[in-house]
């Protein structure tokens, strides 16, 4: 039952949202209100993927078969659901572009940098001669 309100909650929204555009005819709202019911859509999509397994199950057992899949709707859709609740604060950061941008500058790799140069003989600390061993100089 919460997955038809919430569908046909999205729908209203949407149609109600592009009548007014209509009406409107302002394109600088229409990019805030297409944001906003992307969204809308990515987070009611997160919330239909982890109960569309279970309700499909569930109106199963009730027209045909009262087992089927129950082990698996008890030990692995019946957690899916709360396995959600993980990824909503994630998808809710990936709204901001500031962050998003901010989070790809600090993950891009940049490439080593090799420094070639000489290199300079070392010296004893208080003489002006390389130190030598058997004759090679160090």
């Amino acid at each position: 039952m919460p997955m038809v309100v919430d569908i046909l909650a999205n729908i209203t929204l949407i149609v109600r949202v592009f009548i007014q555009k209509r009406r409107a005819q302002q394109a600088h709202t229409w990019g805030q209100q297409r944001r906003m019911m992307l969204q809308l859509l990515c987070l009611s999509g997160l919330y239909t993927v982890g109960w569309l397994p279970s309700l499909l199950v569930e109106v199963i057992q009730i027209l045909r078969d009262p087992t089927f899949l129950a082990d698996v709707q008890t030990y692995y859709f019946g957690d899916l659901v709360y396995t959600l609740y993980l990824f909503f604060p994630w998808m809710c950061l990936g709204f901001f572009p500031e962050l998003v941008k901010w989070i790809k500058k600090l993950c891009r790799r940049r490439p080593a940098r090799n420094v070639v140069g000489t290199m300079q003989p070392r010296t004893i600390v208080g003489t002006t001669q390389p130190r030598t061993m058997n004759g090679t100089t160090l």
